[in-house]
């Protein structure tokens, strides 16, 4: 009976406790901060436009001999276009992994970018060859 009593007497006493001392370990440099002074946030600006610096690359349509031509970038990742001679390639991605090409003489449809050897990247017949920013 008292083995009994012992195993239930919790159950019967609700003011009873338990107390385990449990051991955590401290990494005090990440905790308090120790690694080097705090780090200081800065103010919005020029260095958080999401624009870049236009890039000269060169560019092929069609089966057409390599041009110059020039990518510039509102919003990486999101909006940008490609200057080839006369004309203007824009493009939009929808952040769902779809991407929208319109130009003045096909106007806007859906493309799928493709990597065609070293540094070319192609969306169907419209190609660029050079040091393309992808972020």
């Amino acid at each position: 009976l008292g083995l009994a009593l012992w195993l239930v007497w919790p159950a019967w006493r609700p003011s009873a406790v338990l107390s385990v001392p449990i051991s955590t370990p401290r990494f005090p440099d990440a905790i308090e901060g120790s690694i080097g002074p705090p780090r200081q946030i800065p103010e919005p600006g020029p260095a958080f436009s999401t624009a870049a610096e236009p890039v000269n690359l060169r560019c092929r349509i069609n089966s057409a001999p390599w041009q110059p031509c020039v990518l510039e970038i509102d919003r990486v990742g999101e909006h940008w276009w490609l200057v080839v001679g006369a004309r203007r390639f824009e493009f939009r991605h929808d952040g769902r992994g779809q991407v929208i090409l319109s130009d003045s003489d096909q106007g806007p449809r859906p493309v799928v970018p493709e990597w065609r050897g070293q540094g070319v990247l192609c969306w169907q017949d419209l190609c660029a060859e050079g040091a393309i920013p992808l972020d």
